[in-house]
């Protein structure tokens, strides 16, 4: 059981099934385990929504997740980030 305590506006990392998934946290709750879950807001997140409407299709069950557990989630620094970005454009236009 971890509380990571990744506060609202905390930009995390989400994988599922090989897509990485990049969002920011928009609000938290403890659960009765002390878990602590977040309600996260995903960017760009198109490939993830067809995944999840093409097997609600197939299984005719909802698997759309409202809230995600501590340890579904990573925190990412956006500067980290920012910069590799750019470091990859940089290798990129040697």
């Amino acid at each position: 059981m971890k509380n990571r305590g990744y506060k609202v506006g905390s930009m995390v990392m989400n994988r599922y099934q090989g897509t990485t998934r990049f969002g920011v946290v928009q609000s938290k709750r403890q659960d009765s385990d002390g878990w602590a879950n977040y309600r996260i807001h995903f960017f760009k997140d198109d490939a993830y929504q067809a995944s999840q409407r093409h097997r609600a299709a197939l299984t005719g069950e909802d698997f759309f997740k409202e809230t995600y557990r501590a340890d579904e989630v990573i925190l990412i620094d956006p500067q980290w980030l920012s910069d590799v970005l750019k470091s990859y454009g940089e290798y990129h236009n040697d």
